[in-house]
């Protein structure tokens, strides 16, 4: 389907695919899938294929908010991910996230790097939020940014609230305010405006409107910048939907002099539980008028129940069964990929086992009997293509 956008000055044709936004089916119809945790996989489009470049593994509380969330990097030399970076969440007994740590891998040792603590008042509302950065020097934690002076209104939204900095005398200053109103039935605010603090006095910084269709959903979301005290459009993002009322994709606009000087578009897709499965950025090439590829992410999820959200958006229609597997599982629809590699890594991003499947029949069996009870990713790497899966072993 292609559509031709009213909002473009540059009266330019995009490509409005119409991509399915269902993959993957819940265990039964309406149920609420208890999740464990959620495989994300980062590529990058290069020389024309995606080349992986990161694997981050988000592990629930039994509220389903993320405890633990851990970032890897893919290392070419060893070809196996490696630790980068990881966080923690603790949450209260209202499931407001309390504190926030983030740590750093410095090769053989994990240490802190940033820490935020949030404190609530009695309605749990956010009253103060402290950033600290570690300082090499001291050995400690330091506080660098402050979020204070919340205010709500009579219904409970946000208001507003001022962020301050650490200045060079080592003291906190002000920086940034922010502000919100008209908010609509969902508790979502129209619009917010962020004032600069500069000689003593606040002066207009950036403002943003959002705009609903008829359906409540977001459609339309604009930023202003000043230039020498005058309001100008700096981006335009638009929100198109699909009839299962689902993101099907966002175009971004950027602007420079109130000329459209970059769009990018946001593709997603997601499963029969409504989660996203894939995230695939693009950029419009003015020239041809073609959207090129720039990177995705791919989404897995792992559910209590056995459930595993597992397809992926292009390549051959294969079959992984019995899954979860005990002894062996077999992949089926493997009959015209030959030869294929296999690689099995741990939810940590550890590079278990990497051998050939043989496919002449049509099918490959992998020896599962020596994988402990849990989930692993797989990869099939065929030809220049890297498909990826989440399976369970029991």
């Amino acid at each position: 389907m292609t559509l031709r956008s009213m909002f473009f000055s540059l009266f330019l044709s995009l490509a409005g695919i119409s991509l399915s936004a269902q993959y993957g089916d819940c265990p039964t119809e309406g149920s609420n899938t208890v999740y464990l945790n959620h495989f994300s996989e980062a590529e990058n489009w290069f020389l024309d294929e995606w080349i992986i470049y990161e694997l981050d593994t988000m592990v629930y509380n039994e509220a389903q908010l993320v405890e633990s969330r851990t970032t890897r990097l893919w290392d070419s030399d060893f070809e196996q991910f490696v630790n980068s970076s990881r966080s923690f969440n603790d949450y209260d007994v209202n499931n407001k996230r309390v504190t926030w740590r983030y740590q750093l891998w410095n090769g053989a040792l994990w240490y802190d790097f940033l820490h935020t603590v949030s404190i609530y008042n009695a309605e749990s509302q956010l009253i103060l939020e402290r950033d600290s950065v570690y300082n090499n020097t001291l050995g400690e934690l330091v506080n660098t940014r402050l979020k204070s002076d919340y205010v709500y209104d009579e219904d409970g939204n946000l208001s507003g609230y001022i962020s301050s900095e650490l200045n060079e005398e080592g003291e906190m200053e002000p920086v940034y305010k922010f502000e919100f109103s008209n908010y609509t039935e969902a508790g979502i605010h129209s619009n917010s405006s962020t004032f600069l603090y500069e000689d003593g006095s606040w002066t207009d910084y950036r403002r943003t409107e959002r705009i609903f269709n008829s359906f409540g959903q977001l459609s339309n979301v604009r930023t202003y910048a000043y230039v020498l005290g005058e309001e100008q459009i700096s981006q335009d993002n638009i929100y198109f939907y699909l009839d299962d009322g689902n993101l099907n994709y966002i175009v971004y606009q950027s602007y420079g002099n109130g000329e459209v000087t970059q769009i990018t578009r946001v593709e997603y897709l997601h499963d029969t539980c409504d989660n996203l499965v894939y995230k695939t950025d693009k950029y419009l090439d003015f020239a041809t008028g073609e959207y090129i590829n720039i990177a995705r992410r791919h989404n897995f999820y792992v559910g209590q129940d056995a459930y595993v959200s597992n397809e992926t958006l292009v390549g051959p229609e294969l079959q992984f069964f019995p899954n979860p597997a005990a002894d062996q599982m077999t992949i089926q629809g493997l009959q015209a990929y030959t030869p294929i590699e296999y690689r099995i890594y741990s939810i940590q991003g550890q590079l278990l086992e990497r051998a050939e499947l043989a496919t002449g029949s049509g099918a490959a069996k992998i020896n599962t009997q020596h994988l402990p009870s849990g989930s692993y990713l797989i990869q099939l790497q065929v030809e220049r293509e890297l498909y990826s899966r989440v399976i369970s072993v029991r």
